[in-house]
């Protein structure tokens, strides 16, 4: 572990080393699955060092972030001169406080650089706030837009806060619907959410979008890291035993994030997007969640003329908040960052 100061803060890294209590410590400051010690142990399965950072004031902690040196799986000297910095989502502060935030990411950015990475990849997935401050000419940050809906013991409540035309068109949706909504734990179940994904991504490419999906060769590792471990559920519908649609939600300390989903073309006839969504919502509230956040678009989407304006209506239609996330991403320069550059290319 390492101390560095900066005022009454001081910021606290252990390399490597899990800190005691953490995910304990986690869940005081409402810290999500990004932020775990679960998820760490998968990204270190995938080569990457976990970086643990802690935030006190006064003795407190006030902050926690996790990031990552990542191809740690490379011989030296590429271990070293290769390595990036990235994290999945903005670190969490007590009180949601900007200024703080942004403090504890420039000395989070500041130990990072003393370390020598090649790059910086900041990502704002499941992020309660991001920070607008790094410097945009060395930065290039995108912005993105993701809808957190809180939940209760009665779905009826979550049912109120979607806007009344919306709200209309969901029961009607529900009441001549003829689907079954199942959550499934079977890696058969991943395989066909995968294929899903597959006949999802060739519509929106008709439409000019493109985006990577997980490769069928892929779902053994998801079934193993997120449902068989207990972090994740997953919900197929059905409509006469066939399957139609799915989502993969990572779930950690009552809050769940959609992470990925696919619809067959019947199952986009048949509303099936919108109906296992909602009964998701459905099983969440039973089992006691207090928030799902149905993930990130584009900030472009919100424009009618966007190619992503559709994914946009249908994240924001469940009537979540609106969340406004910002990613970083930055290039090392000098003879080191020349040098990792040129391994990567061997």
């Amino acid at each position: 572990m390492s101390l560095e100061g900066q005022g009454k803060q001081v910021l606290e890294v252990f390399r490597g080393r899990l800190p005691e209590a953490w995910n304990a410590q986690l869940l005081k400051l409402k810290g999500g699955y990004y932020l775990s010690a679960e998820y760490a142990d998968i990204q270190k399965r995938d080569g990457s060092e976990p970086i643990y950072f802690i935030l006190r004031e006064a003795g407190e902690i006030s902050g926690m972030a996790l990031g990552f040196l990542t191809r740690q799986w490379m011989r030296w000297p590429g271990r070293q001169l290769c390595r990036e910095f990235h994290w999945q989502t903005h670190p969490v502060v007590r009180d949601d406080d900007v200024a703080r935030l942004e403090a504890f990411v420039d000395q989070i950015v500041a130990h990072v650089d003393a370390i020598g990475v090649l790059g910086f990849h900041l990502h704002s997935e499941d992020a309660r706030i991001s920070p607008r401050h790094l410097d945009k000419n060395a930065y290039a940050c995108r912005s993105r837009l993701e809808y957190s809906i809180p939940l209760s013991e009665d779905p009826a409540e979550v049912m109120a806060r979607i806007a009344s035309r919306k709200r209309t068109y969901l029961r009607s949706a529900i009441k001549s619907s003829l689907l079954e909504v199942r959550e499934e734990a079977t890696l058969e179940a991943v395989s066909k959410l995968i294929d899903f994904q597959e006949v999802s991504r060739d519509r929106r490419r008709k439409r000019g979008e493109d985006y990577a999906i997980s490769a069928p060769s892929a779902a053994k590792r998801i079934f193993e890291d997120y449902i068989q471990s207990g972090q994740g559920k997953l919900f197929l519908s059905y409509q006469e035993g066939v399957p139609l649609s799915g989502i993969l939600l990572h779930c950690w300390g009552g809050r769940a994030y959609y992470t990925m989903s696919g619809c067959s073309e019947a199952g986009f006839s048949a509303n099936a997007p919108l109906l296992t969504v909602w009964c998701a919502i459905q099983a969440l509230c039973r089992q006691g969640y207090v928030e799902l956040n149905m993930g990130g678009v584009g900030a472009s989407g919100a424009d009618p003329a966007d190619v992503s304006h559709g994914l946009y209506r249908f994240k924001r239609s469940f009537g979540g908040n609106e969340i406004e996330c910002y990613t970083y991403e930055r290039r090392s320069t000098g003879l080191r960052a020349q040098l990792g550059e040129l391994l990567l290319k061997r």
